[in-house]
């Protein structure tokens, strides 16, 4: 994210020299960005090429590289030849494809058409994963990273002043709630004035 924002977040003078639909193209990804960090949903950026050589297996799609994806996201865009047979075979496959939609691009792919970023990653199955929501006071920061082990959440408290935090947790597989040592699935935790707490 920080090399996307790095590269393509230009000066004002750069984005002068932009067309309409290279300007609408870039803003389309920054809201799907800034919305799935916002609800702490994983993901990965891919590449048009990389795109057409992916694959599907048991359900879910596979990369090249190996890597595998329950969704594909897709900003506005124009679609070339082999991402609409790509999302074809996807939703042939029962394999969920949203796309933002914007009138500059004639979207004939197939894929489930949204407004707004918002609604689109609202959609989403919040079940399949490991952090349904975190409940925080004020300047208390979540990031969720998927590890080799599992799933590790970081909280960082910015306050002068110590902070509670409440976290409901699913089961990925079955999206019961599940917290050791509760009854509710519910974990809270008190944080130290500028601490962080680590949970795994």
């Amino acid at each position: 994210i920080e090399t996307f924002n790095m590269h393509h977040i230009g000066s004002d003078r750069q984005f002068g020299a932009y067309t309409e639909p290279e300007n609408i193209c870039y803003n389309s990804l920054k809201s799907l960005v800034d919305a799935l960090i916002g609800n702490q949903i994983d993901f990965d950026f891919t590449d048009c090429d990389t795109l057409a050589k992916c694959r599907v297996r048991d359900g879910m799609i596979c990369s090249p590289s190996g890597e595998t994806y329950s969704a594909l996201a897709l900003p506005a865009i124009e679609y070339t030849r082999e991402i609409r047979a790509l999302v074809a075979e996807l939703r042939r496959n029962g394999i969920r494809v949203l796309s933002l939609d914007d009138p500059v691009f004639e979207n004939t792919s197939g894929s489930e058409r949204f407004a707004a970023a918002d609604t689109l990653v609202g959609s989403l199955d919040r079940k399949k994963f490991a952090a349904n929501h975190a409940v925080c006071s004020d300047g208390v920061v979540m990031l969720c990273r998927d590890t080799g082990r599992g799933r590790r959440f970081m909280f960082v408290n910015s306050n002068d002043r110590g902070a509670t935090v409440s976290i409901e947790l699913h089961s990925p597989l079955t999206g019961e709630k599940t917290a050791p040592g509760t009854s509710d699935g519910k974990l809270s935790f008190d944080i130290r004035a500028y601490d962080t707490v680590i949970v795994c």
